[in-house]
């Protein structure tokens, strides 16, 4: 992970979510800010996409269907805000197993 992202994680100070809705800030909304809304689907249940691999991750839910209402970053020259884009929230399991070492690295 790189050291910026792993700011970014300690920084995360909300995030909630259940079926209809998710919500997650990093310093209160002042650096950034993420809001979704369910898709409808069919019935009132998440419209969930299945059996799609995500990275490196062996093991997902699927991929919950939710477009933003807000995604924005407020620091820095690349500072940006998008309404109403696609979106998506995502469970996933994975161990040091499920990912071979790279060629030359040491695996403990």
């Amino acid at each position: 992970m790189k050291r910026g992202r792993a700011r970014a994680i300690e920084a995360l100070d909300t995030w909630t979510f259940d079926k209809d809705h998710a919500h997650a800030t990093l310093n209160g909304g002042k650096t950034a800010e993420v809001k979704l809304t369910r898709f409808q689907g069919i019935s009132d249940e998440p419209a969930v996409l299945k059996n799609v691999p995500y990275w490196g991750t062996a093991r997902n839910d699927g991929f919950v269907m939710m477009p933003n209402e807000l995604e924005t970053y407020k620091e820095g020259p690349k500072a940006y805000e998008f309404k109403a884009t696609n979106g998506f929230m995502l469970t996933f399991d994975m161990t040091s197993k499920d990912v071979k070492p790279e060629k030359g690295s040491t695996s403990y």
